[in-house]
């Protein structure tokens, strides 16, 4: 069975051959954790790689070997040169690739989908770390915490860690108690 929701929606789009969408928005918003669960609900052959600062991309002759009709995502696209981009892209053309990349500004390959840290995908993200249902948090409580956190899923993250951290008894319930004290609006 398919996923449903927002990331079986774009689990959908790479379906399409030749599909190729970029999932863009700045640091910490959540772009490397969605491209992961995008990828494990695609239900196609994937290849995931991480473009460095050096603008390498370790692995990519192997991936390149991606059966007919796989996906190729490369984490960090925007430090890969525009030549070996251009070279991807024919690449994805030929072997009826699909490509997902994540960028912080789009770079006109594929379809943008903007990704933008959301208190419920925070909730969601959590109550799958804390084996909990997703309305356990108070997701008001949690989209303060995203506000005070600058926007920036990743320190939201980290914030709640240390709550977490500084529970008597970590629990669910005690952390959600612990978050309307603090981010009561």
């Amino acid at each position: 069975m398919a996923p449903s929701g927002y990331i079986g929606g774009i689990a959908a789009r790479l379906r399409a051959p030749h599909a190729a969408l970029e999932l863009t928005g700045p640091h910490g918003v959540g772009k490397s954790t969605l491209m992961r669960a995008v990828l494990a609900a695609a239900d196609r052959p994937a290849t995931l790689l991480r473009a460095n600062t050096e603008r390498r991309v370790r692995g990519l002759p192997g991936a390149l070997r991606l059966p007919y009709g796989g996906i190729l995502a490369i984490d960090g696209a925007e430090v890969v040169p525009r030549p070996v981009l251009a070279a991807l892209d024919g690449w994805r053309r030929l072997r009826a690739a699909a490509l997902l990349l994540t960028t912080h500004a789009p770079l006109g390959l594929g379809e943008t989908v903007p990704v933008r840290a959301e208190a419920e995908r925070l909730a969601g993200l959590c109550a799958s770390l804390l084996d909990a249902a997703p309305g356990d948090l108070p997701e008001r409580a949690l989209a303060l915490l995203l506000d005070a956190s600058g926007g920036d899923m990743r320190e939201a993250l980290f914030r709640l860690y240390d709550l977490w951290e500084d529970l008597p008894e970590p629990s669910a319930p005690a952390l959600a108690a612990e978050l309307s004290r603090r981010f009561s609006s």
